[in-house]
């Protein structure tokens, strides 16, 4: 994941600063250094340079670090701004074509990340025509099943919504979670 790091740096009077080569870490906590993700200089006292996630890097709060270092002029300094790493969740969800009224019918899927991995423990809530049915939690590889018994004939519609959390964002267009619709 490619962004953009950019800021200030002032001297304690507030004047800015220019000249000064600026390093940017990331880090799982705000100790200094951590993975170097580029450089630039300061400029009028504002720097911006695009950087680069690695794709091994997990889900998770971390810090961003922005350190000065230092030249003939100035000392080093550091900032520690927190940082989210996201991803987009996907499910894949299907079941039966044709089932016979008051008979139970299996349907399953898997909850999985940009990165294909499966995500456990994920809260999905079901619903058949409209009407929930109790809520299911993705498994250790990211799977999930639940079954339905049909009181009537006629299609209907199966739904499997995840809503999204703050590290893991929904893929689906309708509304800001995932959602799969299966016809049954």
């Amino acid at each position: 994941m490619e962004f953009t790091v950019g800021g200030t740096v002032l001297t304690e009077g507030g004047n800015e600063v220019n000249g000064v080569t600026v390093e940017i870490f990331v880090n799982e906590t705000k100790e200094h250094g951590g993975t170097k993700l580029g450089e630039t200089v300061a400029r009028n006292g504002a720097f911006e340079t695009r950087v680069k996630l690695s794709l091994s890097m997990g889900r998770g709060n971390y810090q961003l670090l922005a350190h000065t270092i230092t030249n003939d002029h100035y000392v080093e300094s550091w900032s520690d701004p927190g940082i989210s790493v996201y991803s987009k969740a996907w499910l894949e969800f299907s079941g039966v074509n044709d089932v016979e009224v008051d008979i139970e019918a299996l349907f399953e899927g898997r909850m999985f990340d940009d990165t294909g991995s499966g995500v456990a423990g994920l809260e999905l809530t079901t619903s058949v025509d409209g009407r929930d049915l109790p809520s299911l939690v993705s498994g250790p590889a990211g799977e999930f099943s639940f079954t339905h018994t049909f009181t009537g004939p006629g299609p209907h519609e199966v739904q499997v919504v995840f809503e999204g959390d703050n590290l893991l964002r929904g893929s689906g267009s309708a509304g800001p979670g995932c959602r799969a619709s299966y016809c049954a």
